[in-house]
């Protein structure tokens, strides 16, 4: 297998991918963040800010175990912070 039928074959599985540090990075201003770009500070940031969902944890990773050397708990929190980010930045664009 070549790097290249690797390319295709992920992009023919993943069309579409997002990176959540570009996101906030570039989001800064409307995230009303001024923090380091690290995932835990990120996350518990967005959790805070008013009117954003509160999302809901189900299956055996428990909800309050640092993400440092989980790479379920990392998953879970980087699915979080871009889904709360997006949120923000969607209500951003309406007003």
């Amino acid at each position: 297998s070549s790097p290249a039928g690797f390319g295709e074959a992920w992009a023919s599985q993943f069309s579409c991918l997002f990176d959540t540090r570009l996101i906030a990075h570039e989001g800064r201003h409307a995230l009303r963040y001024d923090g380091r770009l690290e995932l835990n500070e990120l996350h518990q940031h967005l959790q805070r800010l008013p009117g954003t969902s509160c999302i809901e944890r189900h299956g055996p990773l428990p909800p309050d175990r640092p993400t440092h050397g989980s790479s379920g708990q990392d998953a879970t929190v980087t699915a979080e912070v871009f889904l709360l980010a997006l949120e923000v930045l969607m209500r951003e664009a309406l007003t």
